[in-house]
């Protein structure tokens, strides 16, 4: 049984950063954790990224190969300033197994450059 997605931007597991700058790539790693909290692979995973300041869909859902250990990188072009200023942006992700599915949003800021 899944019970939480772990989310973390390098393979040791650290908690991931929650600002980057305009137009800079950010990795995160996704691991599904069962009831004992150790790392299985679901059946199915997928996210997706949502600007939280103006509702758009950044990348609908995308599905992903599962594994222990998945990979996501969110591009420079999907890290672009929209609407000016610091945007609020939210990486929603799901995994599912055979007793259903559990979501994480994990939320980080891209910074305007321009700006500064």
């Amino acid at each position: 049984m899944l019970v939480r997605i772990d989310i973390s931007t390098d393979e040791t597991g650290q908690s991931p950063v929650r600002q980057v700058n305009e137009g800079e790539a950010l990795k995160l790693t996704l691991r599904a954790l069962n009831d004992s909290l150790a790392v299985v692979t679901p059946t199915s995973m997928r996210y997706r990224i949502q600007s939280i300041d103006t509702g758009e869909t950044v990348l609908d859902w995308t599905s992903l190969t599962p594994s222990t250990a998945v990979s996501v990188i969110i591009t420079g072009a999907q890290n672009a300033i929209r609407c000016g200023g610091t945007e609020r942006r939210a990486v929603i992700a799901e995994a599912t197994d055979s007793d259903g599915l559990i979501r994480r949003v994990f939320e980080y800021d891209v910074v305007d450059l321009q700006g500064i």
